[in-house]
Parts: C-alpha cells; sequence; structure tokens
C-alpha cells in the first residue's frame, strides 16, 4: 500500500468529483433547453461514471487482494469511454453542416 498511490487516486477522486458538480452545472444551466441537451447531457453521465471509476480505483489501492475493486474499475472504464464517446458523436451531429449546392449552381444561365 504505497502512500504516495493512494494520495495520486484521492486528487484524482476529489478532480473527478469537481469535474462531475462543473459539468452537470453546465447542463442544468446553459445546455438543458439546447440543441446540444442530449449530447452533453450523455458526457455528464460520463463524467459521473469516471468518478464512481475512480472510487473503485482508489478502493483498488486501499485493498490490493479486492479483485472485484480491480474488474470494476476496468470496466467502468470502458463504460466512461463509450458513454463519452457516444455523447461527443451526439454533438458532432448537432455541430455538423450539410453541404447543399447552391442556388447559383441551379439555375439554368440566361444569355
Amino acid at each position: 500500500m504505497s502512500s504516495i498511490g493512494i494520495i495520486l487516486d484521492v486528487v484524482k477522486l476529489a478532480a473527478g468529483a469537481a469535474l462531475t458538480y462543473f459539468v452537470f452545472f453546465l447542463y442544468q444551466r446553459v445546455f438543458r433547453t439546447g440543441v446540444m441537451e442530449k449530447g452533453f447531457r450523455m458526457i455528464a453521465i460520463s463524467m459521473l461514471v469516471l468518478t464512481i471509476g475512480r472510487s473503485f480505483d482508489l478502493i483498488s489501492i486501499i485493498q490490493p487482494d479486492n479483485e472485484l475493486a480491480s474488474i470494476l474499475t476496468t470496466v467502468i472504464g470502458t463504460a466512461f469511454s463509450l458513454v463519452a464517446t457516444y455523447g461527443f458523436y451526439l454533438l458532432y451531429k448537432v455541430w455538423r453542416i450539410e453541404k447543399k449546392e447552391s442556388l447559383v449552381e441551379k439555375r439554368p444561365m440566361i444569355a
């Protein structure tokens, strides 16, 4: 049980909790009624999943014999990646601007 490892995991857990609070604050105040609501909601949920994963990581450092905590750290890390990727995909769908033909090209030339 390394004290530096525990301190770093506590710092990561505290930073994850602060980031989760900030993301949910932004979601409630700014993105709740906009077009980016769905994507940002998924990103907010992924931050919550990341914080839960950090807590299991801390448990696995404190209790190295706890196999369930180390397995859950990996599983929740993968879930974070999938949910965050889906959130960014939803934001991409909103941000993407489809290129359309201009009306000038459709009109016949009059001589």
